[in-house]
């Protein structure tokens, strides 16, 4: 089974539930996940969640995973008031965004996900001819049409996109 774009939090638990029933009915090897599993600003929590929400279902599928731009945001430490007096989220500072994606592994690791962009290639047992492997590395575009200038610290390395491109590569 492969999914992507679960986005938890944009998407209900219960929509995610009744699409893991649907598929429960096929059969299948393994499960794969593309990537974006946070609907939100939480980043850890919601990987953690969604993949809950998997394993309740499919408790022993093999599963892989890598990574979307979603996961990259995570709540930043504080809010900043404008000078019209709104309120707007403050960019995640590089601690929260490594830290984040810190955490993102080890819930990979927890839920016995193989994190493709971690772990490698991935190939089934007893199926060495079928194999996985991919990174999230669609950053080579410097202005990509999404809020990751909002939702990413700005300056690593001093091109957010360049360092995450390196980092795929």
């Amino acid at each position: 089974m492969q999914m992507s774009d679960s986005h938890l939090g944009i998407t209900t638990a219960g929509q995610i539930r009744q699409m893991l029933k649907k598929a429960s009915a096929e059969e299948f090897d393994v499960i794969v996940h593309n990537g974006d599993f946070c609907g939100t600003l939480l980043g850890w929590p919601t990987v953690r969640d969604t993949l809950r929400l998997i394993r309740k279902q499919f408790p022993d599928k093999p599963m892989i995973a890598t990574i979307g731009n979603h996961e990259y945001y995570c709540q930043p430490k504080k809010s900043v008031q404008l000078a019209d007096g709104r309120w707007v989220n403050d960019r995640p500072n590089m601690v929260s965004f490594v830290d984040n994606l810190n955490r993102i592994s080890k819930v990979f690791t927890e839920y016995n996900v193989h994190y493709i962009d971690k772990d490698g290639v991935f190939s089934l047992p007893g199926e060495p001819r079928v194999v996985f492997t991919g990174a999230g590395g669609w950053y080579t575009n410097p202005n990509p049409p999404t809020n990751d200038a909002k939702r990413l610290p700005i300056g690593i390395d001093g091109d957010t996109n360049r360092y995450l491109l390196n980092q795929a590569e």
